[in-house]
């Protein structure tokens, strides 16, 4: 039995200007450490180049085990700790494990992530197989592994869905789904976490981006179990029979392509019946209500066919990937913020002086006037991402420019880990100091200790260059295009909650976290709004 590969979505900033990572055979821990997060004076495409045939020697690692690998270590010492160990082993920001019965090359720095990854659909691309592909259907799976050229056509159609003035017109959905939400909670003596950011996931991913009508509290339930039991069959191992969580996926796929197929029928049809002059729509609205229609509009534009079985897809992908994201960031986010009066102080105080200049609501002008609620939101991802790696396969064979070179063959499995790219980057020096040999976590680095590591003034420093780098949702070409409406929905959400009410978390203390298939904090988490004297 096979288990299928982990992917993402992608998000992040495109790669800046990058110094050389050119660290010897014989370097150092210390060299190795501060030359990979060294400088930013040279592009990071030299880090990275396509050859024909290389003689430099593959990047050093073991595969453990048979089939386990050092899964169990993995699963052990957690995504950041399981890594930082095997550069300081290895004296390689690159290294060969392997993980979930999958060997992989797994990078660990961020100028080396951000020149590959900047490389997206000519070096590598996305990693579609296993169960992942087997659900997400062979249009989809051709398209995210960009088979005949399709993702870049794929991404310009979806465009128009994520411009500044669809995400303002998507504010008045926002507020009213943040405002009967946080009743509902403030109303309530204690709710559990991950069910509530779940609601809020699929609430935000209905109406923004597939638009189904659900008529009541029992029917979006069963849609948010039924994208529960597609998304656990992405990541599972592949035996499709009678009651294994592969062939519930596919049940609940079933299910969930019936209504949408309904559903983009009708919003194809409303479109197609609107007035026309010169066989132009006539007076067509500038702000769509979700993205469907917004595909809508450009395959319209472009001439292209618009197919009833290409849209249900879309809705289906961007209703899971919506949905598990959001409420993943979402919880860590929560869990983080409600350990923070200090942080909710600060909130508070600058949604008054918002609020008395945009009004009480929510809208796209008020969260972006909301600069320390931004810095929060981008904090938690930093702190904690909802996907601690990506994962991309080599298309062509390359060489990276490290350690007097390393060869990544054709058809590898690369893993780029998020959480060692932002940790190093604020700790240069770490893998040689006596704390980096030890089991403390990088400085920044320590949801445990929130007081000391969470900052979001970070964020609020006046030169860009000075701020952290936010790989979260990935980089290069490809970034993944949800990335700023996440960060809307998540301030919309904490702005609406903290105005009038004090955000606790009620238990278990400490919190646990999971880091496969989406970073968060599990079991039942126990949350209370409390609503602030007048």
């Amino acid at each position: 039995m096979a288990m299928s590969k982990l992917g993402s979505a992608q998000c992040g900033a495109c790669p800046s200007a990058r110094a050389p990572l050119l660290i010897r055979p014989k370097a150092t821990v210390r060299h190795v450490a501060a030359n990979a997060v060294a400088g930013a004076t040279r592009p990071t495409s030299t880090l990275v180049r396509e050859v024909q045939a290389s003689d430099k020697p593959l990047p050093p690692g073991e595969a453990g085990l048979p089939f386990l690998g050092e899964t169990l270590e993995y699963q052990k010492q957690g995504v950041l700790k399981f890594a930082l160990d095997r550069y300081r082993k290895y004296q390689s920001p690159v290294f060969k494990t392997s993980i979930f019965g999958q060997e992989v090359y797994m990078v660990c720095t961020l100028p080396l992530y951000q020149a590959v990854i900047a490389e997206d659909t000519r070096l590598v691309n996305f990693t579609v197989a296993g169960t992942f592909g087997k659900l997400q259907g062979d249009y989809i799976s051709g398209v995210m592994s960009n088979r005949d050229n399709s993702r870049m056509p794929w991404r310009r159609s979806m465009l128009g869905a994520v411009t500044a003035d669809a995400l303002a017109g998507y504010g008045p959905q926002v507020d009213a789904i943040c405002r009967a939400e946080v009743a509902q909670l403030a109303s309530e003596a204690e709710w559990d976490l991950n069910e509530t950011t779940r609601k809020f996931g699929m609430s935000f991913a209905n109406t923004l981006l597939a638009g189904l009508d659900l008529e009541d509290g029992r029917e979006q339930a069963e849609v948010r179990r039924d994208i529960g039991l597609f998304f656990d069959g992405l990541f599972t191992f592949d035996v499709d029979l009678p009651g294994t969580p592969l062939r519930k996926a596919f049940e609940a796929k079933a299910r969930l392509e019936q209504k949408l197929r309904a559903c983009v029928t009708r919003q194809l049809n409303e479109i197609l019946a609107e007035p026309k002059v010169g066989g132009q729509p006539a007076n067509a609205p500038k702000v769509r209500r979700n993205m469907i229609q917004y595909i809508i509009d450009a395959r319209r534009a472009q001439g292209d066919r618009v197919d009833i079985e290409f849209l249900t897809m879309m809705a289906l992908g961007t209703l899971q990937a919506g949905t598990d994201t959001t409420a993943a960031s979402m919880s860590g986010l929560l869990a983080m913020v409600a350990q923070l009066p200090g942080v909710q102080a600060r909130i508070r105080e600058e949604q008054a002086q918002v609020a008395a200049v945009h009004g009480e609501g929510v809208s796209k002008a008020s969260l972006d006037a909301s600069k320390y609620l931004d810095a929060v939101v981008r904090e938690a991802l930093r702190l904690y991402p909802p996907s601690t790696m990506h994962w991309r396969t080599s298309e062509r064979e390359m060489e990276l420019d490290v350690n007097g070179g390393l060869r990544i063959p054709a058809g590898s499995q690369l893993v780029f880990n998020t959480l060692t790219a932002h940790a190093l980057e604020l700790n240069p020096d770490w893998l040689q100091s006596a704390q980096g040999a030890g089991d403390a976590l990088p400085q920044g680095m320590d949801f445990r200790n929130l007081e000391a590591n969470f900052q979001p003034e970070r964020w609020m420093e006046p030169d860009p260059a000075k701020r952290p780098s936010l790989m979260t949702f990935g980089g290069g070409p490809h970034v993944c295009l949800g990335m700023a409406l996440y960060i809307m929905e998540a301030k919309a959400v904490l702005a609406t909650m903290l105005r009038g009410h004090s955000l606790h978390l009620l238990g278990p203390q400490p919190l646990t976290w999971q880091e496969m298939p989406m970073a968060k904090p599990t079991g039942a988490v126990r949350m209370r709004l409390a609503k602030l004297a007048a």
